[in-house]
């Protein structure tokens, strides 16, 4: 049995995919981890923040049929907000 996730692609990683996200079918009761052993080279070398449908999570969390796993790596450069004081 299998089931079907939604990768969202951030930054970095929608460039080198060329795709803002992909779909991805793997194994009933995969995890996080696995998702990003499938992805390959894609996610190779970045550190990334994981998230399952909008909720911060690490490598073991498990995946359902139809989850969103958003993959954000780093990002660099923006201006500075300035702080605002009362």
């Amino acid at each position: 049995m299998s089931i079907e996730v939604r990768i969202r692609l951030f930054a970095q990683l929608r460039e080198r995919a060329g795709a803002s996200e992909l779909s991805l079918e793997l194994p009933d009761g995969a995890r996080v981890g696995d998702a990003l052993a499938r992805l390959g080279e894609l996610a190779d070398g970045l550190p990334v923040v994981m998230a399952v449908n909008r909720e911060y999570a690490d490598a073991d969390v498990e995946l359902s049929p139809g989850d969103e796993l958003a993959l954000i790596p780093p990002v660099s450069g923006g201006a500075a907000v300035p702080a605002l004081h009362s």
